[in-house]
């Protein structure tokens, strides 16, 4: 974001992380954490090149580790953007360097990045560090933005995130109501794709084990080519192997809230059901909804709001 909105004005630039393209995002089924979303960024068809490209042809340098990020697409962005420094007439290609080390911004890192910075701010040929460099902490106030350190005591009219998201859960709760049955169905059906489902592969379990009187397998499973879905299934395991009624859950939120719904599942386990919590494409945590875009769809589709807890079949 800082290339972007800086442009002309930076001379190289070495974005320290988290570069990757969406395809391998999605792949890998990665959750990504909020700032990494820009909302309508894939409909516009952009991607981390896109990023990239505001600065070339100036030097640039990539980073790469042992991350949950995945590599795959670190690679493609790399190979694009050389691809487009070359068209812009650069010798100067974009590069990468790669330290033994997971998610962190080791000294590793930052020495080579050092390095680069003084190859291209300094006119150094070999970009060689002084004999005896060494990075140093700064003191935590001279890390402040603002003259307090804390933007709240400057602008006392801001707003928290925590405002942010009580409004939204003010919104939810005056959503809430159940949906009606007959309706909510087909768009069930429809939305989980249940008839591809009959022919599709069988899903992987990837764990699974035992977790007080409950057995639990975490599966994941492809409804349709280029999708996933993913669901953890929870039964009593004092019933063995015994069939049993399933309940599909669907939280907004997904499997990341179980225990936040561990009350209901209780219930439902005692009633002699099986539970399966899922995570259909593009919803809970494969994606983030929030609540208009929920009431957007329940509206066209002419349903009436979901409960705020459980929809369940």
């Amino acid at each position: 974001m800082h290339m972007l909105a800086a442009g002309d004005r930076l001379a190289c630039a070495a974005p320290c992380a988290y570069v990757t393209d969406a395809r391998a995002m999605m792949e890998a089924g990665v959750d990504p954490d909020n700032e990494m979303l820009w909302p309508g960024s894939l409909a516009q068809g952009l991607d981390y090149v896109v990023f990239l490209v505001r600065i070339a042809p100036r030097p640039l340098l990539l980073t790469d580790r042992h991350d949950f990020f995945p590599r795959e697409g670190t690679l493609r962005t790399l190979e694009a953007a050389r691809q487009l420094w070359r068209s812009a007439g650069s010798d100067t290609l974009p590069d990468m360097v790669i330290a033994e080390s997971g998610h962190a911004y080791t000294p590793a890192l930052a020495r080579e990045a050092a390095s680069f910075f003084v190859r291209h701010l300094c006119g150094s040929a070999d970009g060689r560090l002084r004999e005896g460099f060494a990075f140093a902490d700064l003191s935590p106030r001279e890390t402040w933005c603002s003259p307090e350190g804390q933007l709240l005591r400057l602008m006392p009219g801001m707003r928290t995130v925590h405002d942010m998201l009580k409004d939204e859960l003010d919104r939810c709760a005056a959503l809430c109501g159940r949906p009606d049955r007959d309706a909510l169905m087909p768009y069930l059906h429809e939305t989980l794709h249940l008839d591809e489902l009959l022919s599709a592969p069988e899903c992987r379990v990837y764990a699974e084990g035992i977790c007080g009187h409950y057995r639990y397998r975490s599966m994941i499973w492809r409804p349709r080519a280029g999708y996933w879905n993913s669901g953890v299934l929870l039964r009593d395991m004092r019933r063995g192997d015994v069939p049993l009624p399933t309940v599909i859950a669907l939280w907004p939120e997904g499997v990341a809230w179980l225990c936040e719904h561990s009350g209901w599942i209780h219930r439902a386990v005692r009633n002699g059901w099986q539970v399966l919590v899922m995570d259909v494409a593009a919803s809970g945590a494969l994606r983030h909804f929030d609540a208009p875009e929920i009431k957007e769809i329940m509206d066209r589709e002419g349903l009436a709001a979901p409960d705020s807890a459980l929809t369940s079949i």
